[in-house]
């Protein structure tokens, strides 16, 4: 596993944006919620991690660089002691009451 940046956000706080821009600042590539929808077979994996069971995260995350969003995000305890020693696990997104996604 290859993973050296977890951007500990929520979706809908710029981690799209926060994708892209680690993306191109070399961390290619970047997982993201849209990695799930482009590969479904990630599904089943990350149904086994939300009932707390046994997973193989080194086919999950190969040649990924950083993870960002849901559902790495979610599973961020286990994902972190998966991943030996990661560069940032503080590449924090927040948003202020009031404040909207566009």
């Amino acid at each position: 596993m290859s993973i050296e940046v977890i951007g500990a956000s929520f979706g809908r706080t710029g981690t799209r944006s926060l994708k892209q821009a680690l993306e191109m600042l070399g961390y290619v590539a970047c997982y993201h919620m849209v990695e799930v929808f482009e590969h479904p077979e990630h599904l089943p994996v990350w149904q086994r991690a939300t009932r707390g069971e046994r997973v193989d995260w080194s086919g999950v995350f190969e040649g990924y660089r950083a993870a960002v969003d849901w559902p790495a995000v979610h599973s961020g305890r286990t994902t972190t002691t998966c991943i030996p020693r990661p560069r940032s696990s503080s590449a924090c997104v927040t948003r202020t009451a009031g404040m909207t996604a566009s």
